[in-house]
């Protein structure tokens, strides 16, 4: 059953299915020739969640069996209604009353309910007396990327609204049908076709229709799972049936449902019914939770393996196992963001924290390793950066100038990542703005062919690579770099952001090639990220396809 219900088995019995959309068949004899994988010690596990499932949803059938029977027992309703089927009505009583003249309006047995609610409640409401609104709703339109829900009959469930299943449609509709708005409390009663009458209360926050087929009722003070209580027992099926018209197709219109009595017993008592409907709806959401789990746990069974079936089950190290088989896979780097939606994709609950965990585990197994601050890499060796053509210039500057702050670099530390190398280097100095000048001067005196933080105008007039070329730029506030050299993280960017200015760089040729480096070594994709953002500077080129955020 779990695995026909899995999206594997669906996906086998829809290659089974025949005829076109009109009458579409499944054949028994494809039922029977079906191969159903197994396990070992998984089916046990599966088993015991099945029935765990079955047993949460007939406890849910037993709130509310018996919400409703404290309900029928508060208003002393307990007996069969008489089961005579002539009543004698004078005409005021009848047609001039209500308008309706099949005999079966004026039956006895709905004279003895009424009789029967207003002996017994506290007090007694017409739906019309306790709604602000009831109301149909509209014709239904369907968009499957639509970002609101449209609620249809099907979606009205014994226990329950189907949430999950909604139907779409698009915000363009959802807002020009505004009278059709559902609004969380609202009661939806099901009021074209065979279970007319079934009621439910609308309990979400999301933005959603009711299609034409449905009416809303609003209640003012009134609690709506308590009516709805009422309007799903005994009570409610009575009225139902008297005040419903049509024979092949039965219809509940607003202004019969305004006409609803609606008992109503002790604050307590109603607190008591409200709380055993509500403990329903747990149990049945625990039910739904474990045949998801159970169908997710088959899934894996079949894509990864029984072991990480079970530990998916179990809650043990599911991530450790599966993590870097998915999104280590799909990309040689990751955010921790894009580990907590892979978890809810395998329908997983884990707390912010715990995800972390998880992570830091895999990375003391050796499993990923770190990419920065909330990244994470399958890539084991870091890049070392060559710093050797700048070693000199630093530990000049250093002497020169021991309290400055300051970052170098090379072209000619780019080489691996250009196929054209270069026959003339540039040497990058970044210091603080106020500093330029000086440092510009101290190289000049020192033989380097010196440009101060030019502008592009100056640099189209005057700018050429002789040898010893040194451009001197401003340092931008939390520059990645250690000790006056400049980090890989900042080359790549500063290359992006200034060299392109210089034209000393095959820009396209730099981007494959250091998307090559970034691939094969590890780079800090955080640092990368946070010192393009303070640059301006757009990197997607360089690590399009390499990361998942």
């Amino acid at each position: 059953m779990v695995f026909l219900s899995s999206r594997h088995g669906q996906g086998v019995i829809d290659r089974g299915v025949t005829g076109g959309t009109g009458q579409r068949t499944l054949p028994t004899t494809y039922l029977k020739g079906l191969n159903i994988p197994r396990f070992n010690y998984l089916e046990s596990r599966i088993a015991e969640m099945l029935k765990r499932a079955l047993d949460a949803e007939k406890a849910s059938a037993d709130f509310v069996k018996k919400a409703q029977n404290f309900l029928l027992v508060a208003l002393d309703y307990t007996q069969e209604p008489t089961s005579e089927n002539v009543s004698a009505k004078s005409f005021s009583e009848s047609y001039a009353a209500s308008g309706r003249l099949d005999a079966e309006f004026y039956q006895p047995k709905f004279d003895e309910l009424f009789r029967r609610i207003h002996e017994n409640a506290e007090y007694v409401k017409t739906i019309g007396e306790i709604a602000s609104y009831i109301e149909r709703g509209c014709v239904a339109q369907y968009d499957e990327q639509g970002t609101c829900s449209m609620i249809t009959q099907k979606h009205l469930t014994e226990s329950d609204i189907d949430y999950e299943n909604l139907d779409k449609t698009t915000q363009e509709c959802w807002e020009r049908n505004e009278s059709a708005q559902v609004r969380q409390n609202d009661i939806l009663v099901y009021s074209t076709g065979a279970n007319v009458g079934r009621t439910q209360v609308y309990l979400s926050d999301k933005s959603a229709l009711a299609c034409q087929d449905i009416v809303t009722i609003r209640p003012d003070r009134e609690d709506p799972i308590y009516v709805a209580c009422v309007l799903n027992s005994a009570i409610g099926r009575l009225q139902t049936e008297k005040f419903k018209s049509g024979c092949a197709q039965p219809h509940l219109y607003p202004k019969d449902i305004s006409q609803f009595v609606v008992p109503f017993v002790s604050l307590d008592k109603q607190n008591e019914i409200v709380s055993r409907l509500l403990e329903a709806r747990e149990k049945k959401a625990e039910s739904h939770c474990l045949l998801e789990k159970a169908k997710q746990a088959v899934e894996i069974a079949i894509e990864k393996g029984e072991e990480a079936a079970m530990a998916y089950l179990e809650g043990r190290a599911f991530v450790a196992q599966t993590i870097t088989q998915d999104l280590a896979q799909k990309a040689p780097y990751f955010s921790i963001d894009a580990a907590r939606r892979w978890l809810a994709e395998q329908k997983m609950s884990y707390a912010p924290d715990t995800v972390k965990t998880y992570l830091s585990r895999q990375k003391k197994a050796g499993k990923i390793f770190d990419a920065g601050r909330g990244w994470y890499s399958s890539i084991s060796t870091p890049y070392q950066l060559d710093t050797a053509p700048v070693e000199q210039l630093v530990g000049e500057l250093k002497k020169a100038f021991p309290l400055l702050d300051f970052a170098c670099w090379s072209t000619e530390q780019l080489n691996e990542m250009l196929h054209h190398q270069l026959a003339k280097h540039v040497q990058f100095i970044y210091v603080e703005r106020d500093a330029i000048d000086s440092i510009a001067d101290w190289l000049k005196s020192h033989g380097y062919h010196t440009y101060a933080n030019p502008g592009k105008s100056e640099i189209k007039r005057t700018f050429s690579v002789e040898e010893n070329t040194a451009v001197v730029l401003p340092l931008t506030t939390k520059t990645p770099h250690r000790n006056g050299f400049a980090t890989i993280e900042k080359i790549l960017v500063d290359v992006l952001a200034d060299t392109e200015t210089f034209s000393v760089i095959n820009i396209p040729e730099f981007v494959g090639g250091a998307s090559g480096v970034i691939k094969s070594q590890r780079v800090d994709i955080s640092e990368l990220k946070k010192y393009s953002n303070r640059r301006k500077t757009d990197i997607s080129s360089l690590i399009n396809g390499l990361v998942i955020h």
